[in-house]
């Protein structure tokens, strides 16, 4: 298994030893929303918020406030390790047996990165991985969320992925509510 959060081809690789992930502390239940340290329920969906920025965690805050307790007693900060896209896929490809010729298709890539998704869409491009003379691989289906994205990140992935132009991506077909 490889634990690593993704960041996009354009961080330099020396900025990419760890990322800070925020999450919310094994106090309060899963299924129940039931907090074992102040004896409150939450509303059990409380347990989902995470992120690699501190926004999703501080628009909750309304919720905690109304219970009479502190957010920032109950944010948990995890330093993950981060890899770039294209050294991800390299290793990866590398685990199962193949390369990163174009004869070996990478079908499907999901990114769920809580926050960071259009960043790594906008910097994958098949041109960035020069520093082993290797293309960054693509995949034939990409997907992506883009709910916690702004409309610059938004935009600027959109425009990564329908680009002709070289190191664009090319896809076709590309769905955007």
């Amino acid at each position: 298994v490889l634990r690593a959060a993704v960041v996009a081809d354009t961080v330099a690789p020396l900025t990419t030893s760890y990322l800070p992930f925020y999450s919310i502390r094994d106090t309060i239940d899963p299924a129940t929303g039931y907090d074992s340290l102040s004896g409150k329920t939450f509303p059990p969906w409380i347990t989902q918020i995470s992120s690699f920025r501190m926004g999703p965690m501080k628009f909750n805050r309304p919720v905690w406030l109304k219970m009479g307790l502190r957010l920032k007693d109950y944010i948990v900060q995890t330093n993950v390790t981060s890899l770039r896209y294209s050294d991800l896929v390299r290793n990866v490809m590398a685990r199962e047996g193949g390369t990163t010729q174009d004869d070996d298709e990478l079908a499907l890539v999901l990114i769920d990165t809580e926050g960071l998704d259009c960043e790594i869409v906008a910097g994958m491009n098949k041109n960035n991985n020069k520093a082993n003379d290797n293309p960054c691989r693509l995949p034939r289906f990409l997907v992506f969320e883009q709910n916690q994205c702004g409309k610059p990140q938004r935009d600027a992935a959109v425009q990564a992925l329908t680009s002709s132009r070289p190191g664009g991506m090319g896809y076709k077909g590309f769905k955007h509510p």
